[in-house]
């Protein structure tokens, strides 16, 4: 029988005190504080609070920051313009936002709530559009769009979402996973969706009937990343926990195409996929960033900050750089040929309470 989300959560929290012991230097204890009233209150808004996700707009000028304070109290939403370094706070927190996606135009954000609203939000103005409000909101959601931004999949617990994002949402209801969803992605040309499932299956789906096409199953343990690759047909996902396996698959087979562990700690943290199809990059809990072929599949490069693991890596749109993001508070750019970090965007100004927003 496969370990339910909330039994790894108990269980992770009891490593995590173990891990403390042992090396308490590849612990973050903030994501598990439980902020107390008065003083602490004021206390996590000190520190920065940690990214969990970020997205690279088409046009490469924006990067999407989606932060936390740790697993009980949201973080910011923001957008940072690479050019100028403006920023612009879309949410300070108080939407409890737990996932997000920029839109292919550039210029919307879809995020998802843990109250159950999914939201379209404008970045130049104040407007948000409320796309659904779910019977059954959950405290785990994610979210993805497809590239031509007509479609939205949002995911709450193990129950995926499928609708329109302009006029009415009206979901179609993908039943299939046994545990929580923990990323959803799109391919590139809008015709599947990819989900991967605390249940260890990574399955395939057509949005527009709402039927599973394939079920991929190969990892012993949660699935925690999916991602397409260019053809449309091949599916990376990352494993976690014993299993820290990264799989490529042949989706309209069925079939595993190879499998490998990059990392020397077990259980991959964050994964991507770079545009053109031919490269990914993994991190795992060690802190290590693999830069690897996937057509080989041979490692290039190993790219060792000696900084806290990444909880989220993404792409530049030509290929060239990698944004990660960290528990640090930042998200730091590297150029993927040589590994070298080349700037450092710190989002420690953006755990500011709401009415010290300007």
């Amino acid at each position: 029988m496969k370990p339910t989300f909330t039994g790894l959560v108990a269980v992770a929290l009891a490593v995590a005190f173990i891990v403390c012991v042992i090396d308490p230097k590849s612990f973050d204890p903030t994501l598990f504080a439980q902020p107390a009233p008065a003083e602490a209150e004021l206390e996590v808004h000190r520190r920065p609070a940690s990214v969990v996700q970020i997205d690279w707009s088409a046009d490469g000028r924006w990067i999407l920051a989606l932060s936390r304070h740790n697993l009980f109290r949201a973080g910011p939403l923001a957008v940072l313009d690479l050019g100028d370094g403006f920023e612009v706070l879309l949410d300070d927190g108080e939407g409890q936002i737990g996932a997000a996606v920029l839109a292919p135009d550039g210029r919307h954000v879809l995020a998802a709530c843990r109250d159950g609203r999914l939201l379209w939000i404008d970045i130049d103005s104040p407007a948000r559009v409320t796309l659904a409000e779910l019977p059954r909101p959950g405290s785990y959601v994610n979210v993805a769009v497809s590239p031509d931004g007509a479609q939205a999949a949002f995911a709450s617990e193990s129950v995926i979402y499928v609708g329109q994002t302009n006029g009415d949402f009206a979901p179609r209801q993908l039943d299939g996973h046994r545990d929580v969803v923990r990323q959803l992605k799109f391919s590139d040309d809008g015709r599947r969706l990819a989900s991967a499932g605390h249940d260890g299956d990574v399955r395939i789906w057509d949005p527009d009937s709402g039927q599973c096409i394939r079920c991929l199953r190969g990892h012993p343990g949660p699935v925690t990343r999916a991602a397409f690759v260019a053809d449309g047909w091949s599916v990376l996902s990352a494993g976690l926990g014993s299993d820290g396996q990264l799989c490529l698959w042949d989706a309209e087979r069925g079939i595993e195409l190879w499998k490998g562990n990059w990392h020397r700690h077990p259980g991959v943290s964050a994964l991507a996929v770079a545009p053109h199809g031919r490269t990914a990059a993994s991190s795992g809990f060690d802190g290590m960033i693999v830069i690897w072929d996937l057509e080989t599949p041979e490692q290039k490069l190993e790219i060792d900050g000696n900084l806290p693991y990444p909880r989220d890596l993404k792409f530049s749109p030509d290929g060239s750089l990698l944004a990660s993001a960290g528990v640090d508070g930042a998200i730091y750019i590297w150029d993927v040929r040589s590994g070298t970090n080349i700037a450092i965007k710190t989002t420690a100004h953006l755990s500011r309470p709401r009415n010290g927003a300007e």
